[in-house]
């Protein structure tokens, strides 16, 4: 006969990993509802790198990381696809997809 503790279901990794992704693409918690091409998407915009050198012209090459649950897109984004976040257009520089969240990395152009 199980104990009343045997007889509970173990967590597993991945449903640990789960309600962490919950959890960072909680708008209430780290997330904010952001406008991704006309859907709104809970999403993480990390500023973590400085920006890049100056371009021609006194054009700024900035980067961010946006986090965001791959089940909210209808297709993963591809390296060089632009993509509009909040009314601003960034370039794709790399997608990555890990336990069910979105690593994109965004290539915005600034003055």
């Amino acid at each position: 006969m199980l104990s009343a503790a045997s007889a509970r279901r173990r967590v597993t990794f991945k449903d640990q990993a789960a309600a962490d992704l919950a959890t960072f693409l909680n708008v209430n918690e780290f997330a904010d509802s952001l406008d991704i091409d006309g859907s709104s998407v809970a999403g993480v915009l990390m500023n973590d790198e400085a920006p890049g050198p100056a371009e021609d012209d006194g054009v700024t090459q900035l980067e961010q990381t946006l986090y965001a649950r791959a089940a909210d897109f209808d297709q993963a984004p591809v390296v060089r696809q632009r993509l509009t976040v909040n009314d601003r257009q960034a370039n794709v520089v790399r997608v990555d997809q890990d336990q069910g969240m979105l690593i994109i990395r965004l290539r915005w152009f600034d003055s």
